[in-house]
């Protein structure tokens, strides 16, 4: 009698396979929320970049254009290194946009006393109308979204 009582306290013990089931399928639910949570993050702080970088280079144009008397002409991201606006990190602006894109400088055809800037490869519509959205209030003209390259103008008028 005592050994059919042990044997069955033996045949008790452990998790049967629909509870390690259960346990399994509750754990890949929170798993995959918090991977979605984290990736969401990341793509704010890379927009939060991509637009702390664009206002810096607009500053810096604006720098360059104020040197020269309201005129943008020659005013790029490689005139901005030369002359010691941008540390050399920025290298030409090409490839070094969080999303891996390129930045951009220019004076704008035909009205030397404004400029844009633009930033490549963000990487959908929603995002980059997002930026957009961001650069909206500020003493911007025309924000816009274009196949992944968002862009504004600045300037002096």
């Amino acid at each position: 009698m005592k050994n059919l009582k042990s044997n069955n306290i033996n045949k008790n013990k452990g998790f049967t396979l629909i509870e390690l089931l259960v346990v399994g399928v509750i754990l890949a639910i929170l798993v995959a929320t918090a991977v979605a949570s984290m990736s969401s993050n990341i793509d704010e702080t890379k927009l939060d970049k991509v637009s702390n970088d664009m206002a810096f280079i607009a500053s810096k144009m604006m720098k360059c254009g104020v040197a020269k008397g309201g005129n943008f002409t020659n005013c790029n991201i490689t005139t901005l290194r030369s002359r010691e606006y941008l540390d050399t990190s920025w290298g030409d602006g090409t490839g070094i946009s969080p999303f891996g894109g390129n930045y951009t400088a220019a004076v704008v055809a035909g009205n030397t006393n404004r400029f844009t800037v633009a930033s490549t490869a963000i990487p959908s519509d929603a995002k980059c109308l997002q930026l957009s959205d961001r650069w909206t209030n500020q003493s911007v003209v025309a924000p816009t979204c274009n196949s992944g390259t968002f862009t504004f103008t600045q300037g002096t008028r």
